[in-house]
């Protein structure tokens, strides 16, 4: 029994001693009120060795020195989510030195702390010279903060993450999770493969007032505070000023950006390859970068910027770049270059809205400061109304006047005259200026509400490289209101991302007398010679330029219209994208569009046309499209696709229309809605549902009183007038095309069950006997009056209303809209045989029941021949008679 009993004793002493090593600490019990006292390297490494005691309070007492702990020797605190540590320990001021830690790429969470979890707190406390290598989620201070808070606290020395699949090295943690980090900083030097920042690895969590200075060298998303910053992470008043190398998405702050980043700033150098940007390598969708700048030297290849490297619908508000220390003029996504007095100053950044956000400046001696950084200077003041150095007082009566390029460019950085009169006094030369939009929004503005007036003067060589910013234009937008106007723009070489024009990106206003030449090119949607969407007026303006974008919405004077645009048109350029709705003068349609031509060339995928690509239950009256289209599917002469009621009156197409796909028409590639008195002599090639007029004509869509003559040649589905003809009406049309296809031909019509009335087509020219609808006439027939008058077709005046319809003898039927009014002799000219008739029937006042309204001398139509009609004969005097 006593040998028994002597046993239970050693073994119980032999538990007791090793309990006692490893729960070794300098006092305390591990409560809120009484932490465990760490005060040597045996308690911190037993403290890594007792995963029962993660969950508990600790407390530095005393500086402590690691070096006795080598390779994988020290035990790392936290080391997975199910074994992460959710106490608090709080260093009080003191420092750890000296900690090493070596092991393979295959370790993830590697740290002093290896993996801290929810309800985890570390804070004031010091890591200094560490010389930590791991895999994944590598970090001096620790690799994996989950939804933990870091406070007051730093690392210095180097960090290193080898793994090329998770990355996430950082100077003080490898990847913050839903965590919090504030007042913190690191100062070593950090290498890794993916996701490297100077403080951070990766961000999906909160970052406040901390700043890293060390050294960045990464691959990919590599940057001088935080490689990565996710969607919904957030950055406030912080900065890096270590200089970042790296290959893919290198940022002087952040390599890859798809959060918030509020209030910081970069100063370090930044070289890479691909998406290299002073403050941001990368600023995706949905990201937004406020109140931010970067001053250091950018180096790369590809999409690299002063401030932003490359973006993708990212916001960029109120920020800027050196010019000068960055040796970029240039930046994506938006904020404005400045030269490094300017950056300075505190003007600009009082009108850009900085005041009461933290931010200290000594001004014209230093770059902002962050007031928390204690470096001196005041506060940036809230904008005040600044006098602009123009003459005039920017009232209708006394508008302000602009006589130089200098004037022309103060423009879009006065906050307080956007909604001001302007006047234009000169030609102005806008070489070597650099010009940012006038009411960018990106620069706290919110549009151009005045009235800007040209005064016919022209401004030349407008040279604005935005390409990943929206808005972009010599206007960022014109507001409701907002009037442009009797302004000549020459020359213009305009690059932006969405919303792209060479006056305005986007305009609500009016725009009036106005044209721009040159060229202008959007990275993805909505671009135009002119505006890139126009909600307001266009009136009498033109385009003469290069226009391309992207992708969708792509036009020679807009890309997109929901307004209203008259008497406009494009003169001999090209539109051009890489999807749908692009047209010569606009690429979608919401909008009514009046007298308006096109001469451009449209080249796109989907919904392309000679005026239109897409027009949605609008009206389209009294247009034409002479270019050359090109496209694939739902391509037409005029108008790509006619959808939803929209109705096209009095239009014609005289160009040549190529489609390598379905739906292709000589006016309309496919319709569901109304087309009356048009006509089409385009040649059109395509592949299915191919017309000389309609390539497809569906769902109650209506053709009345048309015509086609150009050749048509297809596979399937091939008409002289209209391919396919579906649930659909045609009526009193005709056509004289010459048809040719593999299976489903026929003269006006290929194939459908719609509805075909008192139509015909030419047998001779078409080469076609058969059609799926109306009637096969021989060319003498097809050019003999009592064909079409017996049919009911309207050639009388004097039935009660104009005739639709007019025909000479051994001629086709042409519509009367198509005559001019002083063609009295209808052979094509204006001269002194018109003259001649019109002398016959002067001053007499029988003209309404007289032969056709005096054989058409009375011009006017209000029954009598008298100076009223002279004066209209004399405005069209030696012109063109028949308008083709």
């Amino acid at each position: 029994m006593f040998n028994t009993y002597r046993k239970v004793l050693v073994i119980a002493g032999l538990v007791f001693c090793l309990f006692s090593s490893v729960f070794a600490y300098s006092g305390g019990s591990g409560t809120v009120a009484d932490p465990y006292l760490i005060a040597t390297p045996a308690d911190l490494n037993s403290l890594g060795a007792t995963p029962s005691h993660w969950g508990k309070c600790f407390k530095l007492v005393a500086d402590i020195n690691m070096a006795e702990f080598t390779g994988t020797q020290y035990k790392i605190i936290g080391t997975s989510y199910d074994y992460s540590f959710r106490g608090i320990f709080d260093g009080d001021g003191y420092v750890i030195r000296n900690l090493t830690y070596t092991t393979t790429a295959s370790m993830h969470y590697v740290g002093l702390f290896g993996y801290v979890g929810s309800g985890g707190q570390i804070r004031n406390l010091g890591v200094k010279d560490v010389n930590i290598i791991g895999g994944g989620y590598v970090g001096g201070l620790v690799g994996q903060n989950y939804n933990g808070n870091i406070t007051n606290s730093y690392a210095t020395g180097s960090v290193l993450g080898r793994d090329s699949k998770y990355g996430c090295a950082g100077g003080l943690v490898g990847q913050n999770n839903d965590g919090d980090i504030t007042a913190c900083y690191a100062t070593g030097t950090i290498d890794g493969r993916e996701k490297v920042g100077g403080l951070v690895g990766g961000n999906s969590g909160t970052i406040i007032n901390c700043y890293a200075t060390g050294a960045v060298n990464g691959n990919y998303g590599v940057g001088g505070l935080a490689g990565y910053n996710g969607g919904g992470a957030t950055i406030t008043n912080c900065y890096a000023a270590g200089a970042v190398n790296g290959k893919y998405e290198v940022g002087g702050l952040a390599g890859d950006n798809g959060g918030t980043v509020t209030n910081c700033y970069a100063t370090g150098a930044v070289n890479g390859n691909y998406g290299v940007g002073g403050l941001a390598g990368y600023n995706g969708g949905g990201a937004t970068i406020t109140n931010c700048y970067a001053a250091g030297a950018v180096d790369g290849n590809d999409y690299v910027g002063g401030l932003i490297g490359l973006s993708y619908n990212g916001n960029i508000i109120a920020c800027f770049w050196d010019i000068e220390t960055s040796g970029r003029t240039t930046s994506a996504g938006g904020g404005r270059g400045l030269t490094t007095s300017q950056m300075k100053s505190v003007i600009f950044y009082q009108n850009a809205g900085w005041a009461d956000n933290g931010w200290v400046i000594n001004d014209s001696v230093d770059y902002p400061r962050l007031a928390w950084e204690n470096t001196g200077g005041v506060p940036i003041p809230q904008p005040q109304p600044q006098p602009i150095p123009l003459s005039g007082s920017g009232t209708e009566e006394d508008p302000y006047q602009v006589w130089t390029a200098e004037d022309f460019a103060l423009l879009s950085w006065y906050v307080s005259v956007q909604d001001k009169h302007f006047t234009l006094m000169a030609d102005l030369d806008l070489s070597g200026i650099i010009l940012y939009p006038i009411g960018d929004s990106g620069f706290s503005f919110t549009g151009f509400s005045g009235v800007f007036d040209g005064n016919g003067h022209t401004i030349r060589n407008v040279n604005i490289n935005m390409p990943g910013s929206n808005n972009i234009g010599l206007f960022a937008s014109v507001n409701p209101g907002g009037q442009v106007r009797n302004l000549h723009i020459e020359d213009v070489h305009i690059i932006g991302g969405n919303y792209v024009g060479g006056l305005a990106g986007m305009s609500d206003g009016n725009i009036t007398n106005c044209y721009v030449t040159g060229v202008v090119t959007g990275n993805s949607d909505y671009v135009g010679g002119l505006t890139g969407v126009n909600h307001g007026r266009i009136t009498a303006c033109y385009t003469a330029g290069t226009i391309s974008g992207g992708e969708h919405y792509i036009g020679g004077l807009t890309g997109v219209n929901s307004g209203r645009i008259t008497a406009c048109y494009t003169a001999g350029g090209s539109a051009s994208g890489g999807g749908n709705c692009v047209g010569g003068l606009i690429g979608w349609n919401g909008g009514d569009v009046i007298d308006c031509y096109s001469t451009d060339t449209a080249n796109g995928i989907i919904q392309v046309g000679g005026l239109i690509g897409y027009n949605e239950n609008s009206t389209v009256t009294d247009c034409y499209a002479v270019g050359a289209v090109t496209g694939g599917t739902y391509v037409g002469g005029l108008i790509g696709m006619n959808l939803n009621y929209g109705r096209i009156t009095a239009c014609y197409s005289t160009g040549t229309t190529d489609g390598g796909g379905n739906c292709v028409g000589g006016l309309i590639g496919c319709n569901s809605g109304d087309v009356i008195d048009c006509y089409s002599t385009d040649t059109v090639n395509g592949a299915i549902q191919v017309g000389g007029l309609v390539g497809y004509n569906y769902d109650g869509g209506s053709i009345s009183n048309c015509y086609s003559t150009g050749a048509i040649n297809g596979y399937s589905g091939v008409g002289g007038l209209v391919g396919w003809n579906y649930g659909a009406g045609i009526s009193n049309c005709y056509s004289t095309s010459a048809v040719s296809g593999d299976s489903n031909v026929g003269g006006l019509v290929g194939d459908g069950n719609g509805v075909t009335t008192v139509s015909f087509w030419d047998v001779n020219t078409s080469g076609q006997t058969t059609s799926a609808g109306g009637e096969g006439k021989t060319t003498t027939e097809m050019q003999t009056l009592s064909t079409f008058t017996s049919a009911g077709w309207d050639f009388s005046y004097t039935d009660g209303d104009k005739a639709d319809w007019f025909i000479q003898i051994d001629e086709y039927p042409i519509l009367t809209w198509q005559i001019s009014p002083a063609d009295i002799y209808t052979d094509g000219k204006n001269n002194f045989r018109d003259f001649a008739i019109f002398a016959q029937y002067w001053m007499r006042e029988d003209c309404a029941i007289y032969n056709y309204y005096c054989d058409w001398a009375d011009l006017d139509f209000n029954g009598s021949v008298d100076i009223d009609d002279l004066i209209i004969l004399m405005s069209y005097w030696l012109q063109s008679g028949i308008y083709n």
